[in-house]
């Protein structure tokens, strides 16, 4: 197996910034960090095709869970897309008060991951509700958890038809035995059934 000269330097470069994240984690434990916001995070060095460096990234971790854990999770933010995958969210450019282009690219869901805090850096901006929506339902198709979402949505849609249902044939109650509440339909449904037959 040749191992490459370079690629060791850049190793050993890691490693050094690795035992520089380590010694700092004890302080970042305590950071706080909410979901939506986006940092500077070293990612480090990836096997393989794994996103690696230090990239932009999106807090997708609850905010109890960004208090409680020294720990966050967080879905990087690339340049790299492919329409045809539905892995990658685009998410509109952000800028700062200049006016310059501060965060542009897709959230990449299929690299969703843990990181320490100590791995985040600067913070740069807010995505809206509605990115963190989608980038939401991406994370969900993309761990195959969507589809149990989607079979409860639809039990619940079927619920509010069928409570739309009884109102209505309960507006038709009321205007059939003259009834202005609901005690007054019980009421008269009672005198109803109380009633002899007429022979």
């Amino acid at each position: 197996m040749k191992i490459e000269l370079q690629k060791v330097q850049v190793h050993l470069d890691w490693l050094k910034q690795l035992l520089y994240l380590d010694s700092i984690s004890v302080n970042a434990k305590n950071r706080i960090v909410k979901r939506g916001q986006v940092y500077n995070c070293e990612l480090g060095i990836g096997v393989g095709t794994e996103l690696q460096k230090n990239r932009p990234c999106v807090v997708f971790q609850n905010d109890i869970g960004n208090i409680k854990s020294p720990k966050t999770v967080v879905i990087p933010i690339t340049h790299t897309y492919k329409e045809h995958l539905s892995c990658f969210v685009p998410i509109s450019d952000k800028y700062d008060k200049n006016g310059n282009v501060i965060l542009d690219g897709q959230a990449n869901v299929s690299e969703i991951r843990a990181v320490d805090k100590a791995r985040l850096g600067d913070y740069i901006c807010d995505l809206d509700n509605q990115e963190m929506k989608a980038i939401e339902i991406a994370a969900a198709q993309n761990l195959d958890m969507y589809r149990h979402y989607k079979a409860m949505e639809n039990m619940y849609n079927d619920k509010i038809k069928y409570v739309e249902t009884l109102n209505k044939t309960l507006k038709e109650v009321k205007q059939l035995l003259e009834a202005e509440n609901n005690s007054e339909i019980i009421t008269k449904l009672k005198k109803l059934l109380d009633k002899p037959e007429e022979k």
